[in-house]
């Protein structure tokens, strides 16, 4: 008899109000709390998930995986407000897409637009009104905010690479700010913001598809710390996670599947491998659930010239590993981005931002629509 798995056990929720956290927890104290990852994922196999791995009997630690991936933990002895006042210093690569290869460059103009209607969008009335109106205890910021305390923090954190994990941040949720209905947002727009970061290359390979996965690392941080469900967990967070439960058992399969090996001996190198994409999506969402402070100075810390520059060269850098035959999906990836980024323009002051550019529907001629 085949057992039904299901995510009633995987998804539990205990909120309180996240200030104090956020003020006195340093990022270290909450990965103290959870098991060594290997142990939480056996634990998952024994309520019927990850039923293809092999994870090892070793019990190497949530910092171990960390450190191994790039990040800093010297800085996770900091709390999130600790980490939001440090001084935050960019290095660019000075790469434009003058520098990417044909046929690409014929999309330059729609690749301009897009980079600038992300900027747009994080900058609109909808990025700007209160993550929830009616709980400013625990969800201190705007979109906006949130935004770009969660690149600030990411930025601090890594070691290398810290334009692109940290342009990842600001952008994980940017699909909640494309629609007036939040509901419609807390549903989905984990699914829709790792459809708009696609011409980033964001979500080519899991390892970098925070957005379609963070609702899984949430859950893995409420199933496993009590500490994380009492202090960092708002009720607006545990709400929307609960909108969000009827795609982890799919998501938990895929995970499964895209880690397997036909190949037995291989499959416990695989298995370390999704260990440490697990342990990498829930820092990840650590910092998300950190990037809640009270704080208006944040503004002053970024330019919208320096914004389009980290999502210029994370684009650039993707695109110089595409091949001319990957083109026409390329279209489709950039316009099926646009078309959701475009949404913006029904609530903002500004409507004129977001049309199209005279020539995107010849350049973009190609759209296939979406291959999920």
């Amino acid at each position: 008899m085949t057992r039904k798995v299901t995510c009633a056990r995987f998804f539990t929720t205990a909120p309180h109000y996240n200030n104090t956290a956020l003020n006195k927890r340093p990022l270290q104290f909450f990965i103290h709390t959870v098991p060594a990852p290997t142990l939480m994922m056996k634990r998952l196999q024994r309520q019927g998930f990850f039923p293809k791995q092999v994870f090892p009997e070793t019990k190497k630690s949530m910092e171990t995986y960390l450190q191994e991936d790039g990040f800093d933990l010297q800085a996770m002895k900091h709390t999130p407000v600790e980490l939001l006042r440090k001084p935050l210093k960019f290095a660019f690569s000075g790469q434009t897409f003058a520098d990417i290869p044909q046929p690409y460059q014929s999309l330059i103009p729609v690749l301009d637009t897009y980079v600038t209607t992300i900027v747009n969008v994080l900058g609109d009335q909808l990025a700007n009104r209160p993550y929830d109106p009616k709980e400013k205890l625990s969800e201190n910021t705007s979109e906006r905010g949130h935004a770009l305390e969660a690149l600030f923090i990411t930025h601090q954190l890594r070691v290398c690479e810290k334009n692109k994990w940290a342009g990842l941040a600001l952008q994980h949720d940017i699909a909640r700010s494309t629609m007036a209905d939040i509901h419609h947002g807390d549903r989905y727009h984990h699914l829709e913001a790792d459809q708009i970061l696609a011409p980033q290359g964001y979500s080519q390979e899991m390892a970098t598809r925070f957005p379609f996965l963070h609702a899984f690392a949430k859950g893995m941080w409420s199933n496993y710390s009590k500490e994380y469900q009492s202090e960092l967990l708002s009720p607006y967070s545990a709400n929307s996670l609960l909108c969000q439960q009827k795609e982890a058992a799919l998501i938990m399969q895929q995970l499964d599947d895209l880690y397997y090996s036909p190949d037995s001996t291989k499959q416990p190198e695989k298995s370390e491998q999704l260990l440490a994409l697990v342990v990498r999506m829930m820092l990840l969402r650590l910092v998300d659930d950190s990037a809640k402070v009270v704080m208006p100075e944040i503004e002053q810390c970024f330019t919208s010239a320096q914004l389009k520059k980290i999502i210029t060269e994370q684009t650039v850098a993707h695109i110089q590993t595409c091949s001319p035959e990957y083109f026409s999906q390329y279209q489709d990836l950039l316009k099926g981005a646009l078309s959701l980024l475009r949404r913006t323009k029904v609530s903002s002051d500004y409507p004129e931002r977001y049309q199209p550019i005279p020539e995107e529907d010849r350049l973009l001629s190609d759209f296939r629509g979406f291959q999920m």
